[in-house]
């Protein structure tokens, strides 16, 4: 649930013009805020695909870390700062936007490894490097790839602190579609006409004893049933290539043709 002050949406504040501004203050706070409790945390670091992924990159490529100066963008937790240390790095500079920075330095401190991993509490825009670094790693992939909206911070960084010849973790991302099945389809179809079931039988009943007929609201009903039962896809397809990203040369002006070329298209 969003929280509202004054009748709008807390955050916004309305220009001379009447046009609604958003305080970005406000707005970086409401977006932040869950990265900062563990238990988001916690459930990224359960995702064994996404955790396996990193761990094979960083422990299978050691010679890109090894005596070499590392900066994790958007480090929570500090799991992969920690993983470039205990592979060899030199140097870590782990950039968190959030108060997580202090659960990650009491987490470097507590596998004796902050001589080698500097936990640094701000936004990568902003920060400032004492050095360049040889590899650039993040976890910023969201859901539809582009979800959690940190790609253009990993691009900042690129430019701003990565060496000629450096290395980016992960270098290129791509995104393939395809329609599934959750396994509850039968059951959701089978709750939706229970649903429609009882919505007669309350039409019927409403109008034998209270001499009310509710049957002009069925169809508004059975589309709010549907909404709800029925948004699942029902089976996997043959998966569809949609987008490439090279994370060596995108710009940030790519963000929005890559989004735009994920919008889906109604008939």
């Amino acid at each position: 649930m969003g929280s509202h002050q004054n009748g709008g949406v807390a955050g916004e504040r309305t220009a001379g013009s009447g046009v609604v501004a958003v305080d970005k203050g406000v707005d970086f706070a409401n977006y932040f805020c869950t990265y900062a409790f563990l238990y988001h945390q916690k459930e990224m670091l359960s995702d064994r695909v996404r955790m396996d992924a990193y761990f094979n990159a960083i422990f299978h490529n050691k010679h890109h870390f090894h005596g070499k100066t590392v900066l994790d963008v958007g480090t929570g937790s500090g799991i992969l700062a920690l993983w470039s240390a205990q592979v060899g790095a030199r140097k870590v500079y782990a950039v968190e936007a959030t108060k997580m920075s202090e659960h990650a330095r009491a987490l470097v401190k507590a596998h004796n490894l902050q001589d080698v991993v500097e936990v640094i509490e701000g936004s990568v825009e902003d920060v400032t490097l004492p050095e360049k670094v040889d590899v650039i790693i993040s976890e910023w992939m969201g859901y539809f790839l582009l979800r959690e909206s940190m790609f253009d911070s990993v691009i900042c960084a690129r430019d701003r602190w990565l060496k000629p010849g450096g290395v980016m973790y992960p270098s290129h991302a791509r995104m393939w579609m395809a329609p599934m099945r959750s396994g509850l389809g039968e059951k959701k179809k089978d709750d939706y006409d229970g649903a429609m079931d009882d919505w007669y039988a309350f039409v019927d009943d409403t109008k034998m004893y209270y001499g009310v007929d509710m049957s002009v609201l069925t169809m508004p009903f059975e589309e709010e049933q549907r909404k709800y039962y029925l948004q699942y896809a029902l089976h996997f397809k043959r998966t569809c290539y949609k987008i490439s990203v090279d994370i060596n040369v995108a710009k940030p002006s790519s963000t929005s043709s890559y989004r735009n070329s994920c919008c889906c298209k109604g008939g």
